[in-house]
């Protein structure tokens, strides 16, 4: 009787976990799947319909947060978007410490389920020195972006990396950007396969983001805390934590490193592990929707306030005058490509020797499958480079036109005539 007894308790414990890890897994795999919808979306509808993956990184915004505090801008790419997220992230992070990263994000996923192919892991002899290093490459990102007003970290970033689904290496190729391409694809490879055989490498060694948040999380609200008198040190939880934390050693977890994935309460056979948020003790499942909430609920707010902005309005002329060459994109018309940079038509058609037929309202990543010109968005940036001051502001027929500046020459009628050429 005893026997039974104790096989029923352990099929109940059994059970309780599985359909804990369930509801864990089904939250983080309904983030990654959203999130890879809308990347897809982005490069099937073009980015004047959907948004880019750095509008939907909360990382761009604190790249991006002290050039927007100084000067009221953003840098290149980054998008409001992009801050509201970073601080919906904050928000979960002074409530939650970092559920972000144990329920959300779509990065950490990958990296999780890459793990499952194989559970003998163990942490590197470099373990503990290398956590060092997030946080080096985050002070490094910020001081690089804010002093270039570049994000110096995108073009290498695995997360932006996979989330482009191979794109400048099997499709939407541009060969001046092949070495930067394939820098970005080879580190991505390298870390999911280290997911394989190292938990979360990325999260524990170099993530920015985890570092920005960790650094924050000592003053997050909720707590795990371990009842001691009742452990019977059996440090399964110790061996289920993705990050190494040696849990059966304290009474409170404050190390920063812990991602709140919660699988060590769960998986506790004892029960003397708990989540704490104001005193109460709250089950995992109920911490993982209240992380989710929090993020929501920033954006719907933004949204209701009308501050969200996740696909930019084409103006491609920062307040300086200059052109922002690093919001140029694939999915642009030449049409929008003239609109957003006050440059005429014909000075594209002209200088990138466009044959008259080429629609203009051709895509630019399109003009090489349609018309087979070897044309793409980095050979529009150099080109844009190479022009004199004067003809990106002027008229090349001389025509001023005082209420809307520079827009002499961006259209073309059914015939190709420039509509602001008064001598055709």
């Amino acid at each position: 009787m005893l026997n039974i007894t104790f096989i029923n308790k352990n099929l109940a414990f059994d059970s309780l976990v599985k359909i804990a890890h369930i509801i864990r897994y089904g939250i983080l795999l309904a983030f990654l799947a959203l999130f890879t919808v809308f990347s897809l979306r982005h490069f099937v509808l073009g980015g004047d319909v959907a948004a880019s993956v750095d509008a939907l990184c909360p990382f761009g915004g604190i790249e991006t947060l002290l050039v927007f505090i100084t000067t009221g801008g953003f840098v290149p790419r980054i998008l409001m978007s992009s801050l509201i997220l970073s601080i919906g992230v904050f928000l979960t992070v002074l409530f939650f410490k970092r559920g972000f990263c144990g329920w959300i994000c779509p990065f950490g996923t990958i990296q999780e389920l890459l793990g499952l192919i194989t559970k003998k892991k163990k942490l590197p002899a470099f373990d503990r020195p290398a956590r060092y290093l997030k946080y080096i490459l985050l002070i490094a990102i910020l001081l690089l972006t804010t002093y270039t007003g570049y994000l110096v970290f995108r073009d290498y970033d695995p997360f932006l990396t996979f989330f482009h689904f191979g794109k400048g290496i099997f499709w939407d190729f541009e060969p001046d950007a092949i070495i930067t391409h394939t820098i970005a694809f080879a580190i991505t490879i390298t870390v999911l396969i280290a997911s394989v055989f190292i938990s979360r490498v990325w999260c524990k060694y170099l993530c920015p983001l985890g570092a920005g948040m960790a650094i924050f999380s000592r003053f997050g609200l909720t707590s795990i805390v371990r009842d001691s008198k009742n452990c019977n040190k059996c440090k399964r939880c110790d061996k289920v934590c993705p990050v190494g934390v040696k849990v059966s050693n304290v009474k409170k977890i404050k190390d920063t490193e812990c991602i709140d994935c919660k699988i060590c309460v769960d998986e506790c056979p004892k029960k003397v592990l708990k989540n704490q948020f104001f005193g109460y003790n709250i089950p995992s499942w109920l911490y993982g929707l209240f992380v989710v909430a929090v993020l929501f609920a920033t954006i719907f707010i933004s949204i209701d306030m009308g501050s969200w902005q996740s696909i930019p309005d084409g103006d491609l002329v920062t307040e300086d005058g200059t052109i922002d060459l690093a919001s140029i994109k694939g999915w642009m018309t030449l049409n929008q490509l003239s609109n957003g940079t006050q440059i005429p038509t014909t000075v594209f058609y002209e200088g990138l020797s466009i044959p008259l037929e080429v629609d203009p309202e051709t895509p630019i990543k399109d003009l090489s499958q349609k018309y087979g010109l070897s044309i793409h968005a980095e050979d529009i940036r150099t080109f844009i480079e190479t022009l004199p001051e004067e003809k990106s502001i002027t008229c090349p027929w001389g025509i001023e036109d005082d209420d809307a500046p520079g827009l002499c020459g961006l259209y073309v009628d059914s015939d190709n005539n420039n509509i602001c050429d008064f001598s055709e």
